[in-house]
């Protein structure tokens, strides 16, 4: 399948998820009107692209080492440009207030999502992550509808939620078969794609599962979803009921003057039920600040840390394996460049040609982890040879990289002339 067909759909599943914050945004001026749902994903899109570009200056771009902290920090925080855009627009036309605590937040996550895109494959951009945001929003957004006492709204709502859910649902099933299918394929012997036994019968039975509980979904979502509703409001009310035998009654009547005018309504007791429920909200965020404190601070701190000091992240290696074996032992704290020298002079002493040949494949991997291509878990050595291709502009490294695949999956030795080859191209790979 296309490969850009995949990531579109990544990106499209990525948007489904931030569709409760736009039945919020409808919900909150009381009714749904469809065009303006094209209209939300054009917003998101459009903070998408910008978050996909300044993610993409910062990664391609070569900053002077003084300069790129700031430029990084920069181009995170240029997410004020297009809220301030949103801003002037929706103050312009005088739209609903309610956009900004609904739908400026699925605008500040699309930003940082694209941000973070540049240089992903597709299985990820998507991932179980955005099921979660999506399953936290469907509750927020039930919760409120159901508190608005407008049975018509809040059943409108569940069902589009329900039909957003299956389309999320049947394409991250063909993101998963299809990277399912990739990583079991592209790496076989010689590069050639073998498909292995027993795989289209795990992906039929993949599909059929999914598709059983789209089908459960459907049929079990509204009375499930209405049972937890009851068991919520349930529990409002005994709360609601301990609190007015415990405190005084609530008395609404006029205020009657000296001259028999009927002044203002005086209550007589605060504890209203939107106190009770204002409460509950407070004591619930602070319990979640609280609960995931370290990713919050880890969150501020990855924002503002360009500032300070430059990031010494290490790429991820997508095979242990082909560096060393003794990769796990080394110490991740220290440098780069130390643990580079170590491969080094264990390439260099290695006199078995398959073993000395995987351990060059590791340097080549270490130096593309340094370029604007860096490699990913989910990267297969085809590629890794795109990557390498487009960083460092050899064309013999696909050579290279298809003797690997020889000796890695088909076990073969490589010739003195090959093993040459690598060495020049690692040692000139700088």
């Amino acid at each position: 399948m296309n490969e850009r067909l995949l990531k579109g759909m990544a990106v499209v599943c990525r948007m489904l998820s931030l569709f409760p914050f736009v039945v919020l945004t409808e919900a909150s001026v009381g009714k749904f009107v469809w065009w303006h749902y094209p209209v939300f994903f054009v917003m998101t899109v459009l903070f998408y692209a910008a978050g996909y570009l300044a993610g993409k200056i910062t990664a391609a771009a070569h900053f002077p080492k003084t300069v790129k902290p700031l430029a990084v920090f920069s181009f995170r925080a240029a997410v004020l440009l297009p809220i301030a855009a949103f801003i002037i627009i929706t103050h312009t036309l005088e739209l609903s207030s309610m956009l900004y605590i609904y739908a400026l937040p699925a605008g500040i996550i699309s930003y940082y999502s694209g941000y973070r895109a540049y240089g992903q494959e597709y299985g990820d951009l998507f991932s179980m992550g955005w099921f979660g945001l999506f399953f936290v929003a469907v509750v927020v957004t039930c919760l409120i509808l159901n508190f608005s006492n407008v049975p018509e709204l809040y059943n409108t709502a569940v069902q589009q939620l329900c039909i957003v859910f299956g389309m999320m649902i049947v394409l991250a099933s063909l993101l998963a078969n299809q990277t399912n299918i990739d990583q079991r394929t592209r790496q076989r012997s010689e590069g050639k794609s073998v498909l292995p036994n027993g795989l289209r019968g795990y992906n039929a039975m993949l599909i059929a599962g999914i598709s059983a509980a789209i089908v459960v979904l459907f049929l079990t979502a509204k009375p499930l979803a209405a049972l937890i509703v009851k068991g919520i409001a349930a529990f409002v009310r005994i709360i609601l009921a301990l609190i007015r035998d415990c405190g005084p009654e609530m008395d609404y009547g006029p205020e009657i003057g000296g001259d028999g005018a009927v002044g203002e309504l005086v209550e007589s007791s605060d504890n209203s039920f939107f106190t009770i429920m204002w409460s509950l909200a407070a004591i619930f965020a602070l319990i979640m600040i609280i609960r995931f404190r370290r990713q919050i601070l880890g969150f501020f701190k990855e924002l503002f840390a360009p500032l300070f000091r430059e990031s010494r992240r290490e790429a991820p290696q997508p095979f242990a394996d082909e560096i060393t074996d003794t990769l796990s032992k080394f110490d991740f704290a220290r440098s780069r460049r130390r643990s580079e020298q170590r491969l080094m002079r264990q390439f260099r002493k290695e006199s078995d040609p398959r073993r000395k040949y995987r351990l060059g494949y590791g340097l080549f991997m270490l130096r593309l982890s340094r370029s604007a291509f860096p490699p990913l878990l989910s990267d297969t050595t085809s590629v890794h040879s795109q990557k390498g291709i487009s960083a460092f502009h050899r064309e013999d490294i696909a050579d290279m990289v298809s003797v690997y695949n020889a000796v890695r999956y088909g076990d073969k030795i490589p010739a003195p002339e090959q093993l040459e080859a690598q060495r020049r191209l690692i040692e000139e790979l700088r």
